[in-house]
C-alpha cells in the first residue's frame, strides 16, 4: 500500500471518528486533565465558533462549495494561531485545522493538501498529554504514514502500536487508544499483541460496558472474562451492588423473558430444586427479566418454587448490560466467586431443550466451585483474618487486632488491655471467639456450619453488648459482631446484614478503641462506601489507609485494602496493595493467612479468570500454570524444626546442607496401604536423574506421632527421607505456608540452597503429575536464570560451566541391560535454551542453531497440546532469528 493510499484510508477512518466527536474534543480533554491557564490564551468563544463553523454543513452543498468553505475555515484558524503563537490552548485550534485538512484532503487529494495535513499532524503530535484527546488522531496518522513510507514489517508496526499504547496511558483517550490498537492488531494478525491489549483492558477498564461490548463485537469466537459490575434494584427495592454482594460463591445470571424463555425457565427451575442442596454456598442464581415487569418477574419465579433474587433491568434488551453480557436470551452467564463473568460468543439457542441437571453437575465439578476453595474466599472477603490469630490461642488482654501493631515481628503491642470488673467477662469473650475458627479448620467448614457460627457469634455479641454497655473492652465484641454480620451478608447475599454491620461499625468507633481495634469497623464502613453510586475506589481506599496511618499503616490495614480492592473489582489497586504486603508485611503471623492467599497459585490462577473450562486444552493450561517454574514474588525464609522418625530434631534451615530441598507435606495415610502420593516420589527420581547431588527430597508428615509414621513407612517406603511435623496441622508452618488442604492432598515447597522459599504448591493444586513437574520446573527456572546472569555480567566461563554441566554435549550412557527411553536422555528445554545462549555468546552459531532448532520444534509441540503460543516459543524464535542473521541466512518463514 502506497503512502498516499494509506493516507486516504486513515483519513477516511479518522474523519468518521471526528464527525462523531468534533464538538466534544475539548470537553473530553478538560474532563481528564485540567487545561493549562494562561493570560495569553485564545478566547474560548473563538475556538467554539471555529468548531461550530466546521461542523455545520448545508444540505445539498456541492463538493466545490464545501471545499471553499473548509479553506475559509482553515484560513481563519491559521489567522488565530498567527495572533496567538504561544497560547497554551492553541492545540485546540490545531485540532480544528487537523479535521479541516482531513476533510479537504478527502475532497481534493492533491500533494499540496496532503503535505499541509501531515504538517498540521506533526505540530499537533507535539502537544502535551493535557491535550491527548485532540492529539490522538493526528499522532496516529503521522505514525502510520511514516511506517508505510518506510515499508515497515509487521514486527515494526507492532512495536509502534505498543509505543502508542504506552504514550496514551493514563490519558482521557486511553480506552479509545486500546480500541484502535485492537483493530490494528487484528489487521496485523498479531495474537500476542491482542492478548496484551486485552490484558490492559481487563486491568485498567475492567467493568467498562462499552469496552466489553467492543471486544465481543471484534473478537468473535473467543472466550474472555470481565467483572460483572454495577448497581441493580431487586423487586422489593433493595439495591444490589455487583460484584461485591455476590463475592465468595459463583453466581449464574439468568436473562430471560416470557416471550422466549418461559419453557427454559421452567426447566431451569425444576433442575435447580433438585440441585439446591448441593449448590448451597457453591452456586447462586440471580434473575434478570427482560420484559420490564413491575415486579421484575418475581411472581413468576415464586410460582415455580424458586427464591432467586429478581433484579430489574431498565431497558431490557436495549440495556447496555444486556448487550455487554447476554446478547441472546434465554441466557445463563456464569460469574465466578471472584466476580468475573465468562463471556462466550455463541448463537441464540432459544427453543432448544437443555439438560440443566447436567449443567449443574458440570459446574459443581469445576476448579472454581470447590467447597474448600470457596470457603477460603468467603472467609477472606468477610475479613475474619482481622480478628483471628492463625496459630495462637485467644488472649483477652491482647486480642488479635492489637498483635499487628507490634510490627512485622508479630510481638504483642506494648500496652495490653487492663482488665477491670466492668470488662466483658472472659468466658463470654472466649465463647464468641470460638465461633471464628482459625485456618485450616475454617476452610473445612461447610456452608451450613459457617452460617451457624456467624449466627451464634452475632447472638452472643448482641447479648454481651446489652449486658455490658459500659465495658472498656466492648469494642472487641462490636468488632466480632461486625465480622459475623458481614459473614451473614456474604453467605446469604443479603444487603440487610451489611446495613446492620455498618451501624455496629459506627458504634464501635464511637467507643474510641485503640488503633488496632479501629481497622475492623473502618473496613466495614469502606465496604459500605464502595457500594454507593459513583464511588471512587481509589479515593475510598486511600482514605481508609490514611486513617490507619498512611504508609506506616499496619499490615492488617493493607490486607484489608487488598480485599476491598477486590470488592470494587479494581485489579490495579489490588496489585498495588498486594505488592506492599509482600514487600513489607510477610513476617507477622497475623498476616500469614492473607500472605498465603496472595501467593497461592490456585487462587492466583482463578482470581481474574473467566469461569470457563470447556475444551480439551483448558485443563492442560491450568496444570501448566500451577506447575510453572516461576518463583513466588516474596522474600521469605523457612526456619522450622521438624522431627526425624528416630525422634531427633531436624532443623530445616540447617538441614538443607546447601542444596535445593523439595519438601512434600503429607497427611498421615492408612496403615497397611502404599504411600498414597506415590507420584510425589518421582521428585526423588528427578533428583537422581539430574545427577548433580544437589537436591534433597523430604516427605514431612503432618502428624506428631513419630512412632506411628515410622510404622507406616516401614510397611510402605516412600522412597526418600521422611520426617514428622511437630503438632501436625497445628504447627505454625501450616499457616505460614498456607497448607490449608493438607488433610486432602500433599503440599509441596521448594527451598533454595540458602534456605529461602523459592515456591510453594498448596494441596488445592497438588493433583496428578503437577507436584513432580512443579519441583523440576522451579529448579530449572533458577538454573536458566543463573546462566542468563553469568552471560549478562560477562562471566562466560561461569556460564559455560553451568550450561554444560546442566546440558552436557554427550548424553549419559545408560546402565547395561536397561532399556533406553528418549525421555531418559533428553535435555530439558530450560537447559537446552541455556546452552544455546552460551553458544550465542561464544559466537558458535552452528551449535547454537542446532540447539535452538530443537527448542523451537519441541516447544511448538508442547504449545500445540495447550492451544497457546507461549512466551518460551517467542523467545526461542527471537534467538533463532538472531542466529540466522549472524549466519547471513534468511529465516525462511519457519
Amino acid at each position: 500500500m502506497t503512502t498516499g493510499v494509506l493516507l486516504a484510508v486513515v483519513c477516511a477512518w479518522a474523519v468518521s471518528v471526528a464527525a462523531q466527536e468534533a464538538l466534544g474534543v475539548r470537553a473530553a480533554a478538560q474532563g481528564g486533565t485540567q487545561e493549562p491557564k494562561s493570560a495569553t490564551g485564545i478566547p474560548e468563544g473563538k475556538i467554539a465558533a471555529l468548531e461550530a463553523e466546521l461542523a455545520e454543513k448545508e444540505e445539498g452543498e456541492s463538493p466545490a462549495r464545501r471545499r471553499r468553505t473548509v479553506k475559509k475555515i482553515i484560513r481563519e484558524g491559521e489567522a488565530i494561531l498567527d495572533a496567538h503563537p504561544a497560547a497554551p490552548n492553541r492545540y485546540y485550534v490545531l485540532g480544528v485545522l487537523f479535521r479541516g485538512w482531513q476533510e479537504l484532503y478527502g475532497l481534493d487529494k492533491s500533494a499540496e493538501n496532503r503535505e499541509a495535513l501531515l504538517q498540521t499532524c506533526r505540530q499537533l503530535a507535539q502537544a502535551p498529554d493535557e491535550y491527548a484527546s485532540v492529539r490522538l488522531d493526528a499522532d496516529l496518522l503521522v505514525s502510520q504514514t511514516e511506517l508505510a513510507r518506510q515499508g515497515a514489517t509487521p514486527i515494526e508496526r507492532t512495536e509502534a502500536l505498543r509505543a502508542l499504547i504506552v504514550r496514551y496511558r493514563n490519558t482521557p483517550v486511553e480506552a479509545k487508544t486500546l480500541k484502535i490498537a485492537t483493530l490494528m492488531a487484528l489487521e496485523i494478525g498479531n495474537g500476542d499483541l491482542l492478548e496484551d491489549i486485552r490484558r490492559s483492558m481487563a486491568e485498567r477498564f475492567a467493568g467498562d460496558l462499552e469496552l466489553i461490548a467492543f471486544q465481543r463485537d471484534k473478537l468473535g469466537g473467543q472466550v474472555f472474562g470481565a467483572p460483572f459490575c454495577g448497581a441493580y434494584t431487586r423487586a422489593d427495592g433493595t439495591v444490589f451492588r455487583f460484584p461485591m454482594d455476590c463475592l465468595g460463591q459463583p453466581t449464574l445470571l439468568y436473562f430471560w423473558s416470557r416471550e422466549t424463555g418461559q419453557d427454559d425457565l421452567e426447566q431451569l427451575a425444576a433442575a435447580w430444586k433438585k440441585a439446591k442442596d448441593e449448590a448451597s454456598g457453591r452456586l447462586g442464581i440471580v434473575s434478570f427479566n427482560l420484559d420490564e415487569l413491575p415486579d421484575a418477574g418475581e411472581k413468576i419465579l415464586r410460582g415455580l418454587g424458586v427464591a432467586w433474587p429478581a433484579m430489574r433491568l431498565p431497558g431490557g434488551r436495549k440495556s447496555p448490560v444486556y448487550r455487554a453480557y447476554a446478547r441472546t436470551d434465554p441466557r445463563l452467564v456464569v460469574v465466578s466467586g471472584t466476580g468475573y463473568a465468562a463471556l462466550v460468543l455463541a448463537g441464540n439457542r432459544g427453543g432448544r431443550k437443555r439438560d440443566y441437571s447436567r449443567t449443574f453437575g458440570s459446574l459443581f465439578a469445576r476448579s472454581w466451585s470447590r467447597p474448600r476453595y470457596l470457603s477460603q474466599l468467603q472467609s477472606l472477603f468477610v475479613g475474619e483474618f482481622l480478628v483471628v490469630h492463625p496459630c495462637e490461642p485467644f488472649d483477652v488482654a491482647c486480642p488479635p487486632e492489637l498483635k499487628m501493631i507490634g510490627g512485622d515481628s508479630g510481638k504483642d503491642a506494648d500496652d495490653r488491655l487492663s482488665r477491670t470488673a466492668a470488662s466483658v467477662p472472659e468466658q463470654e469473650l472466649r465463647a464468641i471467639q470460638i465461633c471464628f475458627p482459625a485456618p485450616p479448620v475454617r476452610s473445612r467448614l461447610t456452608h451450613k456450619e459457617a452460617w451457624a457460627n456467624y449466627q451464634k457469634a452475632e447472638a452472643l455479641c448482641r447479648a454481651a453488648i446489652e449486658r455490658c454497655p459500659r465495658a472498656p473492652d466492648l469494642w472487641i465484641v462490636h468488632n466480632r459482631r461486625i465480622i459475623a454480620l458481614l459473614g451473614m451478608w456474604k453467605l446469604a447475599s443479603e444487603p440487610k446484614y451489611l446495613e446492620r454491620a455498618v451501624q455496629e461499625a459506627k458504634a464501635s468507633l464511637a467507643l474510641n478503641p485503640p488503633p488496632g481495634g479501629r481497622i475492623v469497623p473502618r473496613f466495614c464502613l469502606a465496604k459500605e462506601a464502595l457500594r454507593r453510586d459513583e464511588a471512587n475506589p481509589k479515593a475510598v481506599l486511600g482514605a481508609f489507609l490514611e486513617a490507619a496511618g498512611g504508609e506506616r499503616a499496619p499490615g492488617s490495614a493493607f490486607a484489608a485494602a487488598a480485599i476491598l480492592a477486590l470488592d470494587a473489582g479494581d485489579r490495579m489497586l489490588y496489585a498495588r496493595y498486594r505488592r506492599a504486603i509482600l514487600d513489607q508485611h510477610t513476617e507477622n503471623p497475623m498476616m500469614w493467612t492473607v500472605v498465603s492467599f496472595l501467593l497461592d497459585r490456585y487462587h492466583r490462577y482463578e482470581l481474574f479468570r473467566a469461569p470457563y473450562s470447556a475444551g480439551w486444552s483448558f485443563g492442560r493450561r491450568w496444570a501448566r500454570y500451577l506447575a510453572s517454574g516461576e518463583p513466588q514474588d516474596a522474600n521469605r525464609v523457612l526456619r522450622v524444626d521438624l522431627t526425624t522418625l528416630d525422634g531427633d530434631t531436624f532443623p530445616i534451615s540447617r538441614g538443607t546442607a546447601g542444596k535445593w530441598t523439595a519438601i512434600l507435606f503429607s497427611p498421615p495415610w492408612e496403615g497397611g496401604k502404599a504411600f498414597p502420593y506415590g507420584r510425589l516420589g518421582t521428585a526423588s527420581a528427578y533428583a537422581e536423574k539430574r545427577g548433580l547431588d544437589d537436591i534433597n527430597v523430604i516427605v514431612a508428615v503432618l502428624d506428631e506421632n513419630a512412632v506411628r509414621i515410622r510404622t507406616l513407612v516401614g510397611e510402605a517406603p516412600v522412597g526418600c527421607q521422611t520426617v514428622v511435623v511437630p503438632a501436625g496441622v497445628r504447627n505454625s508452618l501450616v499457616h505460614r505456608l498456607g497448607l490449608f488442604a493438607a488433610d486432602e492432598r500433599a503440599n509441596a515447597v521448594v527451598l533454595r540452597p540458602d534456605g529461602s522459599i523459592a515456591a510453594a504448591l498448596s494441596g488445592l493444586a497438588a493433583q496428578g503429575r503437577i507436584p513432580r513437574e512443579f519441583v523440576q520446573n522451579v529448579i530449572e527456572w533458577h538454573d536458566e536464570k543463573a546462566v542468563d546472569e553469568a552471560i549478562k555480567s560477562g562471566n562466560l566461563e561461569e556460564a559455560k560451566r553451568l550450561a554444560f554441566k546442566l546440558a552436557p554435549t554427550e548424553r549419559p550412557t545408560p546402565p547395561i541391560g536397561k532399556p533406553v527411553r528418549k525421555s531418559d536422555t533428553a535435555i530439558s528445554l530450560p537447559h537446552l535454551r541455556s546452552r544455546a545462549k552460551v553458544y550465542i555468546a561464544l559466537k558458535d552459531w552452528k551449535a547454537a542453531l542446532a540447539d535452538v532448532e530443537e527448542v523451537v520444534a519441541r516447544q511448538r509441540r508442547s504449545d500445540a497440546g495447550l492451544a497457546i503460543k507461549s512466551p518460551e516459543l517467542e523467545e526461542a524464535m527471537r534467538l533463532r532469528a538472531a542466529i540466522l542473521g549472524a549466519l547471513g541466512q534468511p529465516e525462511g518463514g519457519k
